[in-house]
């Protein structure tokens, strides 16, 4: 009599996750669709605000986990040929998309473990195809600034370089203003695609996207509220900026009376600076959990999968 049971139990269980994904998949969609015809309100200060406070009830896992991660990234660079490509591709999407996970889980009040911040290396496949297409469309835009700097000559005074790096050549190839030039005009639709792809990891980790379809999602959810987005990152660098001018003026400062208090005083720069970055994330996590009602919408699904359970 227990293996019917059995069966009927695995059976329950297999139509609630199946049924779930797709009404909560389809409650996404819709969501999405109202974003494109209705826009939606983006608060600035809302998400930072929210951001810390998320950060705050993790700090020690946020923190630890950017302090492992620069050492993991930093020993894959060493790998020869291939060390750069796999941090950068594979490596460095999957870090961040643990940073959302996290936020995520503490946002919604659950207990979470340090292994949470590795559950982004789930999704690795579909986040290296999102990032080497988003490369190539940077290398594609900023080919002609590429192709100019080829023809000054720097590929021979690398290659002088690494052939002699025990004596290498002083002299630097000479730029021409142009290159400049072009490089300033260039890097604007370079940072349009990086604010327009920011939510790609998040739709790809909490939606189960395929890469097109997240980098899609993004960039037509966020040019709804372009320049509020961009604002957003733009705060951020502006924090960074000025928590940089700040504390270099008060080390000079001390160093007038003592070396310690300058090197104290540098220290707490440091750390300072360490805490931006998973702040930085949680901020842009509870930017995406308010536009896509991540809460509203799982509530929706959470009811509708009970009823038809039921």
């Amino acid at each position: 009599m227990k293996i019917p049971f059995y069966f009927f139990y695995i059976f329950n269980r297999l139509y609630s996750v199946t049924a779930n994904y797709l009404i909560m998949n389809e409650n996404y969609k819709q969501r999405i669709d109202e974003i494109l015809d209705d826009g939606y309100d983006f608060e600035i200060g809302t998400y930072l605000r929210r951001g810390y406070e998320i950060f705050k009830k993790n700090a020690g896992g946020f923190i630890g986990f950017l302090l492992l991660s620069a050492c993991i990234s930093g020993f894959a660079q060493i790998i020869p040929l291939v060390g750069i490509v796999i941090s950068t591709i594979v490596i460095g999407p999957a870090i961040m998309l643990g940073f959302y996970l996290v936020a995520n889980k503490v946002s919604a009040g659950e207990h979470t473990e340090f292994n949470d911040f590795f559950k982004g290396f789930e999704h690795v496949g579909q986040l290296a195809a999102y990032t080497l297409v988003f490369l190539l469309f940077g290398l594609l835009i900023m080919s002609p600034v590429i192709y100019m700097a080829f023809n000054t000559g720097i590929i021979d005074w690398y290659r002088e370089i690494l052939a002699n790096p025990m004596n290498p050549p002083t002299e630097l190839p000479e730029f021409p203003t142009s290159i400049f030039l072009m490089g300033g005009l260039l890097i604007i639709p370079y940072f349009y695609l990086a604010v327009s792809y920011i939510f790609t990891p998040m739709y790809i980790g909490f939606y189960k996207m395929g890469f097109w379809d997240a980098m899609e999602s993004s960039r037509k959810v966020v040019g709804k509220r372009f320049f509020a987005v961009f604002g957003l990152l733009i705060g951020f660098l502006g924090l960074l900026l000025l928590f940089c001018l700040v504390g270099g003026l008060i080390a000079g400062a001390l160093s007038f009376v003592h070396w310690s208090l300058a090197g104290l005083a540098g220290f707490a720069l440091v750390v300072a600076l360490i805490a931006i970055s998973p702040v930085y994330y949680c901020a842009v996590f509870a930017a995406f959990e308010d536009i896509m009602q991540m809460r509203t919408v799982a509530s929706a699904g959470d009811d509708l999968i009970d009823h038809l359970v039921d």
